[in-house]
């Protein structure tokens, strides 16, 4: 093994690469080992970006942000998507409502969509009041062909045909996969595989049958 005075490397397994001062192997954090820059880590091969260098896992914020400070912000310019008409599925919770959020800030006009009209309702409320500016909430069951179609022609009715559909609705069972029973499997092939299709031939159709 090669040692120096910051990390320890033994060939020819490069996950064995471990930092002294960080901790075990057992971090549930495993450095960036591929050629080239990436935003919290760096590499201790020779060739490759920061030889010897001390390893940064994402885990340790007050090591990591001395070289990389996070940025909590928008990066793109106000009003990016001003004018714009946005639809996504799933949007009531989850990564679903954060990219609307973000949406509705840039300045689209957005429709979010799910199963749970209640919860999408509150967050249709919520990001309307944090942004200033409205966003409708549609129930929708993207495993159902009827349901996305009038969901389809509610959103060009209330707000136009969309500029952006974001297919975020999906389902899973936290399970290893070969323990998935044939239901298991077909329900979330239902929501990912055939909402997905669903929506976006549907909203196609439209954008067809109209001309954009």
């Amino acid at each position: 093994s090669e040692k120096g005075p910051e990390v320890t490397i033994r060939k020819p397994c490069a996950h064995r690469i471990r930092s002294r001062e960080i901790g075990p192997r057992t971090s549930p954090y495993r450095p960036y080992l591929g050629q080239g820059p990436q935003l919290g880590a760096t590499s201790t091969w020779p060739g490759t970006l920061g030889y010897g260098t001390k390893i940064l896992y994402q885990n340790n914020e007050d090591f990591q942000s001395k070289f990389f400070p996070p940025f909590q912000k928008v990066m793109l310019p106000p009003n990016s998507f001003q004018g714009k008409v946005a639809f996504i599925t799933g949007g009531g919770t989850g990564l679903g409502k954060g990219m609307t959020t973000h949406l509705s800030i840039l300045g689209a006009q957005c429709v979010i969509a799910s199963r749970k009209i209640d919860a999408l309702k509150a967050t249709a409320e919520q990001i309307s009041s944090q942004t200033g500016n409205k966003v409708h909430a549609i129930q929708c069951d993207v495993r159902d062909p009827g349901m996305v179609q009038s969901t389809v022609l509610e959103l060009i009715k209330v707000i136009g045909h969309p500029d952006i559909v974001i297919n975020n609705a999906a389902g899973n069972f936290i399970s290893p996969t070969e323990r998935l029973s044939p239901n298991a499997w077909k329900t979330i092939t239902d929501i990912v595989l055939n909402g997905t299709a669903f929506v976006t031939l549907e909203i196609g159709k439209q954008l067809i049958k109209a001309q954009k």
